[in-house]
């Protein structure tokens, strides 16, 4: 008899934990998410400041987050490093033009941007090689294949990075489409005539090689803006009218054979910029991201 009298108390304690548990709600599902890879060279890195931003731009951007190497974080004007926390490029009025958009969805911000390189396969870094691809140069040159071992040291940074931020969100289990890439460079390769004049193949082979190593079963759109919009340019910039129209031959509704489908130029030639007449100011990369996001949601709605 003592015994059930020790059991009963038990029992009662195990139903109710059960159903307190059963009581407690579910956690809320992850949101669905929209990725997009932003690099190139300095003006993706960014040459905005805090001190010409509009005050909502000053507020971190509502459902959007920067991947910091190891987690996505609230992209926050002023706090994120991106890569420095007192300067930033295109992203903030991005994510905040697309989300504004898709308020149902967040907007993960994956971004490499180093300042000064090159795209073709002809260059190592600063230094015009005029040779065929090789290993090891310091290069976004993208391969010809995910094996190609010419594939550019810089390319090969860059696809670590937003491959660590694509198994991440895999492991957290979070529902994501990849909206889009987009890219701001060309600067470097407007230093010698090849690169500069077959500056849209280069963009056609990298959207390729992007869309194979995110694993992407159909194409992805693709935003990049057109390079140095001051006329005259500085004198180092000797062939920037072959790369500008070079580029302007990639956007998809050119009309020209080298028409890239699903990729847009954001021409600049009105984007305000620094004195050095090739880093856009704060207005300048505000008006860099929004042009983007409006190019991005006109390329592929909102899912």
């Amino acid at each position: 008899m003592r015994r059930r009298s020790l059991l009963l108390p038990l029992l009662s304690l195990l139903i109710s934990t059960q159903l307190s548990r059963a009581a407690d709600p579910a956690p809320p599902a992850p949101r669905p998410a929209d990725l997009c890879v932003v690099a190139g060279q300095s003006n993706v890195q960014g040459s905005g400041t805090g001190a010409g931003r509009p005050g909502p731009q000053r507020q971190p951007v509502p459902n959007a987050s920067f991947w910091n190497g190891s987690t996505f974080e609230p992209l926050t004007p002023g706090r994120t490093r991106s890569p420095g926390t007192t300067q930033f490029g295109p992203e903030i009025s991005f994510a905040s033009t697309i989300t504004a958009a898709s308020p149902n969805r967040d907007v993960l911000i994956v971004k490499f941007a180093l300042s000064g390189q090159p795209l073709h396969a002809g260059w190592d870094g600063t230094t015009w090689l005029d040779l065929p691809p090789a290993p090891n140069r310091k290069t976004f040159y993208p391969g010809t294949s995910p094996t190609d071992p010419n594939t550019g040291l810089h390319y090969l940074a860059m696809r670590r990075t937003f491959l660590a931020a694509l198994n991440h969100l895999r492991h957290q289990n979070t529902p994501f489409t990849i909206r889009g890439f987009l890219w701001m460079q060309g600067e470097q390769d407007a230093k010698h005539p090849t690169s500069a004049t077959n500056y849209a193949a280069s963009l056609r082979l990298l959207k390729h090689r992007l869309e194979q190593d995110t694993n992407q079963n159909t194409p992805v759109p693709l935003v990049f803006g057109q390079v140095l919009p001051h006329d005259p340019p500085l004198p180092r910039f000797t062939h920037r009218s072959e790369i500008r129209t070079s580029q302007s031959h990639a956007d998809a509704a050119s009309g020209h054979p080298d028409a890239i489908p699903g990729t847009r130029m954001i021409p600049t030639d009105n984007f305000p910029l620094l004195p050095d007449t090739v880093h856009y100011n704060t207005a300048g990369q505000l008006q860099l991201g929004r042009s983007m996001a409006t190019a991005i949601l006109k390329l592929q709605p909102s899912p």
